[in-house]
């Protein structure tokens, strides 16, 4: 009989090819679980920052409803603070509010063109 024939070589062959699809899969999902663990840190470690806090605490009482027009004219003051996070704040506050009032919309402008040109 030829060794090729025998049942203790097709279950070798066949355990083989199955470790090998088996490692492959492993591998694969090993990289992604390493991916999602380097993503989450990294969110840990901007969501843990104060700018970050204070922004999502800003952004959750506009959205209830409340104003924030002193938090914006604080961030005005700020100048460490991102125009673009300025703005969004901005745009979210007068969505949240049925627009901007006139007056109040004018010495926002003042301040943002004296704060970021």
């Amino acid at each position: 009989m030829h060794p090729r024939n025998s049942l203790p070589f097709a279950l070798l062959v066949f355990v083989t090819f199955n470790l090998s699809c088996f490692l492959k899969k492993f591998t694969k999902n090993l990289q992604s679980l390493t991916l999602h663990i380097h993503l989450a840190e990294i969110i840990k470690k901007n969501t843990e920052k104060v700018s970050f806090q204070e922004l999502w605490h800003t952004e959750r009482n506009i959205l209830e409803g409340e104003s924030c027009y002193e938090a914006l004219e604080d961030l005005t003051n700020d100048e460490t603070v991102n125009v673009y996070r300025y703005l969004r704040l901005l745009c979210l506050q007068s969505l949240t509010s049925g627009g901007l009032k006139a007056a109040k919309f004018e010495a926002i402008r003042r301040d943002v063109i004296q704060t970021f040109g």
